[in-house]
């Protein structure tokens, strides 16, 4: 750690309202503010019945999993009695997980195992999500893993403009969401939604999952989850307040500042964190 640049950033923190001043232009300001000029993120599958204030936030991000067969092994050693020695050997097992990526089944190196052992002389038959008629033609187009859906590019921090680089830090801890059946319903309206495209895929909402169930060839109830369901959550990333400690620019935004001019570029002090925090801490963080 560079003990001058601390002190130097220690020297030069100048706190401020939350209204700009064209003084400080230039200067390493710290202020907390109220966080405005969020987006409603209302259209989106299973948010639709949700209120407005429950999906009003800076970011949305959404998480998909294949529910799927996985090979897993580790490695044994046995003593070689013919020849001598240790001779190594792969152990291999298997069991049904949640995953954010496809594992093709036909590459599994001992599938005669897997049957046998784990779904009663049955084959561990995997089935990629892309390749079902569903997928693309649902009600929303879905992607495996952790996607950011949606984004508020317009954050207010007081009066002043938050840079992209702040967007996306605020809302260190999310809140997940959940969601309601939102298109045409049978049963019970609130968790099972409508079959969908010729009755090879049935939805149905369970606390914070929207689950999309393969019906095609199923051997367990729909309540059981089975190789090829995908189940989605969202998580939605806010704060009503935040600390910000970085340059005061044109009079009305942030950018990185430089403890001394012929420092590296990428040790600079540019901050943000949810509700308060102090300007000893958040330089101690930086540098």
């Amino acid at each position: 750690r560079d003990v001058q640049a601390v002190w130097s950033a220690r020297d030069a923190v100048t706190p401020i309202t939350c209204q700009p001043h064209p003084q400080n232009n230039g200067k390493l300001v710290h202020a907390m503010c109220d966080l405005s000029n969020f987006a409603l993120f209302h259209d989106f599958v299973g948010l639709r019945r949700l209120s407005p204030k429950s999906v009003t936030g800076v970011r949305l991000v959404r998480h998909v999993q294949v529910y799927q067969w996985h090979e897993d092994y580790s490695v044994k050693y046995r003593t070689d009695f013919v020849h001598g020695g240790l001779v190594t050997e792969n152990d291999y097992t298997y069991s049904k997980i949640w995953s954010y990526t496809f594992e093709n089944s036909d590459n599994f190196v001992k599938p005669t195992t897997c049957a046998l052992t784990r779904n009663h002389g049955a084959p561990c038959e995997n089935f990629d999500p892309a390749k079902q008629p569903w997928w693309k033609h649902g009600p929303d187009l879905l992607q495996l893993g952790h996607f950011e859906v949606g984004k508020s590019e317009q954050v207010k921090f007081g009066d002043f403009d938050l840079p992209l680089e702040f967007v996306n830090q605020i809302g260190q801890v999310p809140t997940t969401l959940r969601p309601l059946c939102d298109f045409p319903l049978w049963s019970s309206g609130d968790e099972w939604c409508d079959v969908i495209v010729n009755s090879s895929q049935s939805v149905r909402v369970h606390e914070q999952y929207i689950h999309y169930l393969r019906v095609e060839n199923r051997t367990v109830p729909l309540t059981t989850d089975a190789p090829g369901d995908v189940r989605l959550r969202y998580t939605l990333h806010s704060a009503d307040t935040a600390t910000v400690l970085a340059q005061q620019i044109e009079n009305r935004s942030f950018a990185p500042w430089l403890p001394h001019a012929d420092m590296d570029e990428a040790t600079n002090i540019f901050v943000i964190r949810d509700e308060w925090a102090g300007a000893d801490a958040l330089i101690e963080d930086a540098l």
